[in-house]
């Protein structure tokens, strides 16, 4: 059931409401309304992002009834190592003819591997399928994808995929008992809040990295830990940081896709996870969300929540000895900031929301099959 409200949004740069709009969100999504006498803003539910899986198909393997028998040219085999070669062949064949359209060469570079895209209908591209090209390789594939991207009925082209590709005797589902997550990104989205009203702190916080529109400001900060073996933090946008927080709405429009909640501000604050932790063992997995300190200029008083803005782009930007040379009654430390701002995205019950997405979509499906019989996967043909 839908939950319909009314929401007031004001152009990027200005403090002031100056449109009213009627939107409505499905209630299963929304977590919890930000405290507010004007406008209404609230936080979704939590969802993953990009999740990467490392598999070896050794469980999929030794519970065969028989050898199977290679239909490429590489002949037959009687080894683990020799199916995947196979199959990495199959791959490579169909992603290199241009007849073949639901498998592209990917432009994602893993040292040791070579990335394939599953495509799907009008050209919309999916998974990412990286094998490994040598034997030497402990973990010969390496499936990365957006769960939250995924579409109804997307898994199941992927099976019948990979059923045409892999062949009939370990089917895609069979390869999860043993696969391990290797990355995982939980996301938490906040409407009719911008990402340049957010600040946030962490104790291993090293440096912070934004990326600013020169018309309207900030719109992206790649938050990064500080590495003993790194004399710098990463230089590129492209590495992975640790929390990013950005424009959702903008990153849409840049990708030429309709912005999810047409003209409401929409940011999204993203944290990247190695968990390095079997797949059926996921539901006793915890985001570490809560050790983050995150606060936002909550004031509804256009004057106050200007000042209150300043206030956090100068910490942001010069710190907070810095920022204390320019205003007054600024924090003194993360602690002051969590004291005196708003620190109310991050809901109490985060811990049972997280859980809850891993028990639902497609996350829950694969870690549904990780828990499943070996042989009963085997033997499944829907």
């Amino acid at each position: 059931m839908p939950v319909k409200f009314r929401i007031k949004i004001a152009p990027r740069g200005q403090s002031s409401p100056c449109n009213t709009l009627n939107m409505s969100v499905d209630a299963s999504l929304v977590s919890h309304f930000l405290p507010s006498d004007g406008e209404r803003k609230l936080v979704l539910k939590p969802i993953f992002d990009t999740v990467a899986m490392t598999i070896k198909g050794e469980a999929a393997y030794a519970a065969l009834p028989a050898q199977p028998v290679a239909t490429t040219k590489s002949g037959k085999f009687t080894t683990l190592s020799g199916w995947w070669a196979q199959t990495f062949e199959q791959f490579a064949t169909k992603a290199a003819s241009k007849s073949y359209v639901h498998l592209a060469s990917s432009k994602r570079r893993i040292p040791g591997y070579r990335t394939f895209d599953i495509v799907f209908e009008k050209g919309r591209r999916g998974p990412a399928f990286s094998f490994a090209n040598s034997a030497k390789q402990k973990k010969p594939l390496r499936i990365e994808m957006s769960m939250a991207s995924l579409r109804p009925g997307d898994l199941e082209f992927i099976e019948k995929l990979w059923s045409e590709l892999a062949g009939p005797h370990i089917p895609f589902r069979a390869l999860f008992p043993d696969a391990r997550i290797t990355r995982m990104d939980v996301a938490i989205d906040v409407l009719n809040v911008r990402a340049a009203n957010l600040i946030v702190h962490h104790p291993k916080l090293w440096k912070v990295w934004c990326c600013s529109d020169p018309a309207t400001g900030s719109e992206t900060y790649l938050h990064y830990f500080y590495h003993p073996a790194k004399k710098y933090p990463q230089q590129s946008f492209k590495k992975r940081a640790q929390l990013m927080i950005y424009d959702k709405r903008a990153e849409r429009i840049a990708n030429d896709k309709d912005p999810i909640y047409g003209d409401v501000p929409h940011t999204r604050i993203e944290i990247s996870h190695d968990p390095t932790r079997f797949l059926a063992n996921l539901p006793r997995w915890k985001s570490n969300f809560i050790d983050w300190t995150i606060v936002r200029a909550g004031l509804d008083d256009t004057e106050l929540q200007a000042r209150s803005r300043r206030t956090l782009d100068s910490i942001r930007a010069r710190g907070f000895d810095g920022a204390s040379a320019l205003h007054t009654s600024v924090p003194a430390s993360p602690e002051d900031l969590a004291a005196q701002y708003p620190a109310d995205i991050i809901p109490a019950d985060l811990d049972k929301q997280v859980k809850e997405a891993i028990h639902s979509g497609a996350m829950g499906l694969f870690v549904e099959w990780a828990k499943t019989d070996i042989g009963a996967l085997l033997g499944s043909k829907d």
